[in-house]
């Protein structure tokens, strides 16, 4: 599916790997990334700091970003961006939750 979607095989990482910051950057041609999406938090949320460029655009989807991340991310002047319009889907403006994933995914 990500093949299908224009990734490259070597742009796929396992991330059980050892060295998985190394392999994230050597994917993306040992450079940091402008926008780091964060799915998943703890661990991650470091992992993601660590491959963002300085002044980069972090976002937030779980608020499970851990002391060490948060501060890897102020000392990168990193822009935080925590997405929680789900929110909004209890009120049921589906409308605004669904415009906010397509500038994501934009």
């Amino acid at each position: 599916m990500l093949i299908n979607l224009g990734l490259k095989d070597h742009q796929i990482i396992n991330y059980k790997e050892k060295d998985l910051i190394g392999n994230i950057l050597k994917a993306n041609k040992d450079q940091p990334f402008d926008i780091g999406i964060d799915l998943v938090g703890n661990y991650m949320a470091e992992v993601t700091a660590e491959v963002l460029k300085i002044n980069g655009t972090y976002v937030d989807v779980t608020a499970l970003v851990t002391k060490d991340a948060h501060e890897i991310l102020f000392n990168k002047g990193a822009l935080m961006m925590n997405i929680s319009n789900y929110t909004y889907s209890m009120v049921k403006k589906y409308d605004y939750y669904q415009n906010s994933l397509k500038e994501i995914k934009n």
